[in-house]
C-alpha cells in the first residue's frame, strides 16, 4: 500500500534525529526495561541490531517469567517458578490492523510504513545494492523505534511491549526476552530484567535549565547525566505571556550528539519571530513507555537584536609557561554601545565555559590570566547596553604540563560467584585528572594487560574473569592520567581471591583386591592443595550408595581402608570422593571386586524335639544364606566321633531321626553346602538325651 501523507510527512521529520533514536549496542542483543505498576508490569524491549529488529518481526518474541524467592539468599531452584507468558510468539500486528490505528495514532503509521514498506530494489547483489538494502533496513529500523519510544501504540502494534498483569504484590520477577526462532548460525542474546512489583519508575522533573538569547533565537541547555536512560525525548514548550504553553515542533526533541561525551548537556535552539522580547520555556521528558514526566520549572529568556560587531581573539600566548596572556579586538559600527567584556574559559572547546574576568569597554584589549589550566580554551563576550551581545570564536593555549598526577589509593574489589567484578578506588585529588585505566594479571609474575578499553571518568570499573580455571587469584592495578595524558605510576597491586568452580584433581586407587577375609583398600591421594575432605562409600551389585566408611574429620590422614563387613559371594565396587573448601568435589571408583572367603559362617541354632512315643528326634533350623545346594547332618553317640548321618536338599530344613536306641545321648551337628562347593562352618551343634 502507499504511504499516507500523513505518515510521509512525519517520518521526514525524523530524518534529523533517526540515528540517535536506534537502539545503541549493549551486554545483550534485545535491551529490556521495566516498569510496576499496582496491578501489572509493564515490560519494554527493543532490538540492538536492525538484524534482531528482523528476526522479531520475522519470527516474534517470547516472553519468559520466572518468579523469584522473596528471600534472595535462600535463592534455588525449589525457590524460583518459571513461565511462559506468549505461548504463542508475539508479533507485530498485520499492515491492515496497523492501517487502522494509524488514522488515531501517526506513530503506529511510522512503524508500519518501517517494517511494511521495504522500498530497497530487488535486483541487484553488487557493493552498491548491498550497501543500499542495508542503509535503508537501518533508516527503517531507527524510525520504528523512536516512534515506539513516543507511543506505547506503537510499541505495542511493533511487538515491543507486554504488559504482564498475573502478578503477586510485593514479589520480584525476572523477565527473559528473547526470538521466537533462530535461524543455524545466528546467536541472539536475550534480554533481562528483575524488577519487583513494588518498583514503580519515577519520572524525574527536569532541573538546571539554562537559556541564552541571540538573533531570532533562543538557545536552552539541561543537564545530561540527571535524565539520561530515563528519557529518550523531550517536549519543549514556548510560550509568550508565561501562561498559554504550545509545543516548539510537532515532533518531541532527541538529542543527536547522545554518544558525545565531551558535554554534560543537552542542547535545543528555538527560532523565534522577535527580538528583545522575553519569551518562557517549560521541558518535559517522555519514557521509552511513552509516558511523559512532569513539567520543568519556568524559565524566561530574552531573544537579543543582531550586533553589527565582529569580536576576535587574536591571540592567546603562554608566558612563562604559568600566565597566559590573551589579546582581542572588536570592529563595526555596534562598538560605541559596548559596555563590558567577559573573558570566559573552558577545557574543551565545546565544553562548559566559565567566567573568570568582567572588564569595561574601554579596556586595553588585553588581559593576563594567572591560574590557567594545562588546556584553556578562551572567548570573548562583548556585551551591549541593551543586553545584547556578541561572542569571539574559542581560541587555545596549552601549558607543557610534565607533573603526573598522583598514584591512585583506595583501590577495593568485590567478585561474586559468577566472576563478575566490581572495582572502585578513591577519586584523585589532582585538578587536572582527565580519568583512569585498568590493568590486570593472573599472578604476581606475569606481565599485567590493560583491561579498559576507553579512559574511565569515574573511580570505579566492572570486569569479567574466568572462574574455572587454576590460578586462585587475579591481580589489578589501577594509574590515573591527566589532561595532558601524563600518567601516574602503577597504584599497589591488589590481589582478588578467585571464585573456586574447579573441582579438586581426583585420587587414584592404587590397590583394590580381597585380601584375608576383607577387602584391602589403598589410594594416592589428590594433588590439590585445597582439599579439605574425602569420604569412601561402598556400593553392592544392584544397590545405591549404601554405607560411609571414612568419616570426613579423619579422611585427610587416611590414605588405606581394610572393609571386613561383607557378605560372601557378593561384588563390591568403592567410591572415593574428595572436596575442597568451595563445596567442589571429585570422585573415582574402583572395579567390580568379588568377595569370596571360601568358607560360610556357621549354622547356629539347632531346635530339637523328642517324641518318645513314636521313638524319634525332629531337628529344625533357619539359614539365611543365599545359594545353598544341600545340608549335610553329621550324628554321634557322644563321646564317639561325628560322622555325616544323611545329605538332605537346600529346600529342607527339617530332619527326623528314627535310629535310636534307649538311654543314649546323642549329638547333632549341621553343615551347608553351597553351590560351587563351598562348605560353612560346623557350628557347636546341639545334644539330646534320648
Amino acid at each position: 500500500m502507499e504511504m499516507s501523507k500523513k505518515t510521509g510527512a512525519a517520518i521526514g521529520l525524523m530524518l534529523a534525529c533517526a540515528a540517535t533514536a536506534m537502539a545503541q549496542q549493549a551486554d545483550s542483543d534485545i535491551r529490556v526495561m521495566a516498569n510496576g505498576r499496582k496491578d501489572s508490569i509493564v515490560i519494554r524491549w527493543a532490538p540492538a541490531t536492525p538484524q534482531v529488529w528482523d528476526l522479531g518481526n520475522k519470527y516474534g518474541y517470547m516472553v519468559e517469567r520466572t518468579r523469584l524467592f522473596k528471600d534472595t539468599r535462600r535463592a534455588g531452584a525449589a525457590d524460583t517458578i518459571r513461565e511462559i507468558l506468549t505461548p504463542q510468539p508475539l508479533k507485530p500486528l498485520s499492515e491492515k490492523d496497523m492501517d487502522k490505528l494509524a488514522d488515531k495514532d501517526d506513530k503506529v503509521g511510522i512503524v508500519m510504513a518501517a517494517i511494511y514498506n521495504n522500498t530497497a530494489k530487488a535486483g541487484g547483489a553488487g557493493p552498491a545494492a548491498i550497501i543500499a538494502k542495508n542503509r535503508e533496513m537501518e533508516n527503517r529500523f531507527g524510525f520504528a523505534l523512536f516512534a515506539c519510544d513516543l507511543s506505547p501504540a506503537a510499541a505495542k502494534a511493533a511487538a515491543l511491549m507486554f504488559t504482564d498483569k498475573k502478578i503477586i504484590p510485593g514479589e520480584s520477577y525476572l523477565y527473559k526476552i528473547y526470538p521466537a526462532q533462530t535461524p543455524r548460525g545466528i546467536t541472539v542474546k536475550p534480554g533481562i530484567e528483575v524488577i519487583n512489583t513494588d518498583e514503580t519508575l519515577l519520572l524525574p522533573k527536569i532541573g538546571g535549565i539554562k537559556g541564552e538569547g541571540a538573533d531570532k533565537t533562543i538557545r536552552l541547555s539541561w543537564p545530561r547525566d540527571l535524565t539520561a536512560g530515563i528519557y529518550s525525548a523531550y517536549i519543549v514548550e514556548r510560550s509568550a505571556d508565561n501562561k498559554h504553553f504550545v509545543p516548539t515542533s510537532n515532533l518531541p526533541y532527541v538529542n543527536a550528539n547522545e554518544k558525545n561525551e565531551r558535554t554534560d548537556r543537552y542542547f535545543f535552539t528555538d527560532s523565534v519571530k522577535e527580538n528583545n522580547r522575553r519569551y518562557y520555556y517549560r521541558i518535559r521528558g517522555i519514557s521509552p513507555f511513552g509516558e511523559a514526566g512532569p513539567e520543568s520549572d519556568v524559565i524566561a529568556v530574552k531573544s537579543l537584536a543582531d550586533l553589527q560587531l565582529i569580536v576576535a581573539v587574536d591571540s592567546a600566548v603562554v608566558v612563562d609557561n604559568k600566565k597566559v596572556r590573551v589579546v582581542w579586538s572588536m570592529e563595526g559600527k555596534a562598538a560605541p554601545l559596548i559596555r563590558q567584556v567577559v573573558i570566559s574559559r573552558s577545557g574543551a572547546a565545546d565544553g562548559a565555559y566559565k567566567e573568570v574576568a568582567t572588564l569595561p569597554a574601554a579596556a586595553v584589549g588585553v588581559y593576563e590570566d594567572a591560574h590557567p589550566e594545562v588546556v584553556n580554551y578562551y572567548t570573548v563576550r562583548a556585551e551591549s547596553d541593551s543586553s545584547g551581545y556578541v561572542l569571539s570564536f574559542p581560541a587555545m593555549a596549552q601549558l607543557a604540563d610534565i607533573t603526573p598526577p598522583g598514584i591512585p589509593v583506595g583501590l577495593a574489589a568485590a567478585i561474586d560467584s559468577n566472576g563478575l567484578v566490581q572495582l572502585r578506588w578513591k577519586p584523585n585529588a589532582d585538578a587536572d585528572i582527565f580519568g583512569y585505566r585498568v590493568f590486570r594479571a593472573n599472578s604476581r609474575s606475569e606481565e599485567i594487560a590493560e583491561v579498559t578499553r576507553d579512559i574511565l571518568k569515574l573511580p570505579a570499573f566492572a570486569d569479567t574473569i574466568n572462574v574455572r580455571t587454576l590460578t586462585d587469584s587475579v591481580y589489578y592495578t589501577v594509574i590515573a592520567l591527566d589532561k595532558a595524558f601524563n600518567a601516574s605510576p602503577y597504584s599497589v597491586l591488589l590481589a582478588l581471591k578467585r571464585p573456586d568452580k574447579v573441582p579438586p584433581a581426583k585420587p587414584v586407587f592404587t590397590v583394590a583386591r580381597q585380601d584375608a577375609g576383607a577387602i584391602r583398600l589403598s589410594w594416592e591421594p589428590s594433588h590439590s592443595r585445597d582439599v579439605i575432605s574425602y569420604r569412601l562409600y561402598r556400593l553392592s551389585a544392584g544397590k545405591p550408595r549404601a554405607l560411609v566408611l571414612l568419616l570426613e574429620k579423619d579422611s585427610l590422614h587416611i590414605s588405606s581402608w581394610r572393609d571386613s563387613l561383607l557378605a560372601p559371594g557378593v561384588s563390591y565396587r568403592y567410591l572415593l570422593e574428595v572436596a575442597d573448601g568451595s563445596g567442589n568435589s571429585s570422585n573415582v571408583q574402583s572395579g567390580d571386586i568379588w568377595f569370596e572367603p571360601g568358607i560360610r559362617k556357621a549354622i547356629r541354632h539347632i531346635n530339637t524335639e523328642v517324641d518318645r512315643t513314636n521313638h524319634t528326634v525332629r531337628l529344625s533350623w533357619k539359614y539365611d544364606q543365599q545359594e545353598v545346594s544341600r545340608y549335610i547332618v553329621y550324628k554321634a553317640k557322644k563321646g564317639e566321633p561325628l560322622l555325616i548321618y544323611r545329605t538332605i536338599p537346600a529346600t529342607q530344613q527339617t530332619f527326623t531321626d528314627d535310629a535310636l536306641l534307649i538311654n543314649n545321648i546323642y549329638q547333632y551337628k549341621i553343615q551347608a553346602v553351597f553351590k560351587g562347593g563351598i562348605y560353612s562352618e560346623l557350628g557347636e551343634g546341639t545334644e539330646v538325651k534320648y
